[in-house]
């Protein structure tokens, strides 16, 4: 293996370290992070139908069915119906979807903050780049288009 494969290993398992711990932060708030990433989903996308959904998360139909079930109960998304395809349904997040979501985010900064301490800057690196942001966003559309969504 080279050196920067190996680089890369390492990377992958810190970030499967810090994904454990935002998937606790999220449980110890009633959702899953599959249930996070759902809700930041459609809420910063317009138009938004199921498949598309699990497309994005990389879930199956009937593991993004489920999820959906639960977000719909508590009240966090609503299905509105296509005008032009009668069975089409379109996801909108409602009025307690931005609150929920800054609530666990705030959470999770927490959580990083604590593990970073000093240190926090070394992370915050991944989100200050609108650039990178739009790479990877590009990346997995490209991926659903192909037929393989990544994560």
């Amino acid at each position: 293996m080279e050196e920067s494969d190996k680089q890369l290993m390492e990377a992958v398992r810190t970030l499967l370290r810090i994904t454990r711990i935002l998937q606790r932060v999220c449980d110890e708030k009633g959702f899953s992070l599959q249930q996070y990433r759902m809700l930041t989903w459609i809420d910063h996308n317009e138009v938004t139908r199921p498949y598309t959904l699990a497309e994005q998360a990389a879930v199956s139909r009937p593991a993004v069915a489920a999820l959906i079930a639960g977000l719909e109960k508590k009240k966090l998304i609503r299905r509105e119906s296509v005008a032009k395809d009668g069975r089409g349904v379109h996801l909108k997040s409602t009025r307690k979807t931005k609150k929920v979501i800054r609530e666990l985010e705030l959470a999770m900064v927490a959580s990083l903050k604590a593990l970073f301490g000093d240190s926090v800057d070394a992370i915050s690196v991944l989100g200050s780049s609108h650039q990178f942001e739009e790479l990877l966003d590009k990346q997995l559309l490209k991926d659903i288009e192909k037929g393989k969504p990544g994560n």
